[in-house]
C-alpha cells in the first residue's frame, strides 16, 4: 500500500498538482517520462494510479476515471528460481 501511495505523491509532484485533479494528458505524459523505468516498475507505477482513480471514481470524488484510456504496460512474469 505505501508504494501506491508514493507513486501518487511522485506522480502530483511531478506536475505539480493535486493529485484528484490529473488529466488523461498527465498521466500519458508522465508515464512517457519515464524512460529508464523497466517495464515491471511501468506496470506497478500504471496499477497504482489505477488503484487510485478507480477509488476516487467509486468514493464519488470523481465522476470520470483518466486511466480508463490508457493503456496498460506489459508486464514480464519472472521464471521461478526453486
Amino acid at each position: 500500500m505505501d508504494e501506491r501511495i508514493a507513486t501518487v505523491i511522485r506522480f502530483a509532484g511531478w506536475h505539480n498538482i493535486s493529485p484528484e485533479t490529473a488529466t488523461t494528458e498527465q498521466i500519458v505524459e508522465w508515464r512517457a517520462e519515464g524512460g529508464t523505468w523497466s517495464p515491471n516498475s511501468r506496470w506497478t507505477y500504471y496499477t497504482a494510479l489505477n488503484a487510485w482513480f478507480v477509488w476516487l471514481q467509486k468514493a464519488g470524488h470523481r465522476v470520470d476515471n483518466p486511466m480508463i484510456t490508457t493503456e496498460s504496460p506489459k508486464r514480464i512474469k519472472g521464471h521461478p528460481h526453486p
